[in-house]
């Protein structure tokens, strides 16, 4: 696999439709499956700190650090000490540490950059429109609103702006449906697949019909 860190120079102007659109995928593609493998490496971590757990070992300071460490990246909080915390953060990390279907994550950016054509894409490598507030730091939204308090996050690579939608869709409260249902998928063994969850990915959008636009795109 090739792994692109920015769209090809002028890439927004090619015209065919259809070619700009295959070459879309081409990037991404690649790129949703390497986050994929890189999370699955830090579940199989927490798993095996699962299997610590239930063989009734005790955490080492190197796991309760990593926990801790993984907690807090994952926007986690309890107000429970030792144990109890610990536990709570190694069950709740693994309904969040989890893989995202490639299609989920190609399908966002379809629809937030227009397939790569807009300009947050050129200047800024943001596929998903990630916000910043109270910052002037990013790219200045155009042509939407008189508020200015926020700015387009900016990225030094493609990658690094899946990785920040994923954690997005890991951690924060609009996607815990998303992140329930796939929890039952996997607890039945069975695959999850990006129309199952389509329409529990209305957190990404504030359009009411996001659900709608994302499963039109989907398919």
């Amino acid at each position: 696999r090739i792994f692109l860190k920015n769209f090809p120079l002028g890439f927004e102007k090619i015209t065919d439709e259809t070619k700009r659109n295959n070459l879309f995928l081409k990037i991404l593609i690649p790129l949703a499956l390497k986050l994929n493998e890189d999370i699955m490496i830090e579940r199989k971590k927490l798993l095996k700190l699962q299997e610590k757990i239930d063989e009734g070992k005790n955490f080492s300071k190197q796991d309760i650090d990593y926990l801790e460490k993984l907690a807090k990246e994952y926007d986690l909080f309890t107000t429970f000490n030792d144990d109890i915390r610990h536990n709570y953060f190694l069950a709740e990390l693994q309904n969040r540490v989890d893989r995202i279907p490639p299609s989920i994550i190609v399908t966002a950016a379809i629809i937030e950059t227009n397939w790569g054509a807009s300009r947050i894409v050129k200047e800024g490598n943001s596929l998903y429109k990630i916000l910043e507030w109270h910052t002037t730091e990013g790219l200045k939204p155009i042509g939407e609103n008189e508020d200015n308090s926020y700015r387009i996050k900016i990225y030094p690579d493609l990658y690094s702006s899946i990785k920040d939608y994923a954690l997005k869709v890991n951690s924060a409260p609009s996607f815990e449906k998303l992140r329930n249902l796939r929890r039952e998928y996997r607890e039945l063994n069975n695959n999850m697949v990006g129309h199952i969850l389509a329409p529990y990915t209305f957190g990404s959008s504030n359009l009411h019909n996001y659900p709608g636009i994302f499963d039109y795109t989907l398919a």
